[in-house]
């Protein structure tokens, strides 16, 4: 399997877990959709590992915490796969802006800001 979507299955923590565990050992996995799913109870050191072997990763919207978070975007400055990663609508309040500026230097496409919606203007008005 190369391309696994995943989003917003509503998976138990525990299958969750089982899942990341299991592909800690996969080197063929490419593409992971995983966005709207709770990650919170993955361990930090196996989601980075996993996240930084694939070349594409959405884990938007995922429930990540800051020690994954900081776990993920350390990793993926250094030595990543990632050449897509999306995480938006997590938790990343407290981090420096230095992670992001190296972690947007080594991968491609890095979705980490919400869009302001404002510039879209305000739709249909009635």
């Amino acid at each position: 399997i190369q391309s696994v979507n995943i989003s917003g299955c509503r998976l138990k923590q525990e299958q969750v877990s089982k899942l990341f565990e299991m592909m800690t050992a996969n080197d063929t996995l490419a593409h992971l959709d995983i966005s709207q799913d709770d990650l919170s109870e993955v361990s930090s050191d196996v989601l980075a590992k996993v996240i930084n072997n694939l070349k594409y990763a959405n884990i938007a919207h995922a429930k990540i915490n800051r020690n994954q978070m900081k776990n993920i975007l350390i990793r993926s400055s250094g030595k990543t796969n990632l050449q897509y990663l999306n995480i938006k609508g997590n938790d990343m309040q407290i981090y420096p802006n230095e992670l992001f500026k190296r972690t947007s230097r080594k991968i491609k496409e890095f979705h980490y800001k919400m869009e302001n919606l404002e510039i879209y203007g305000h739709g249909c008005r009635w």
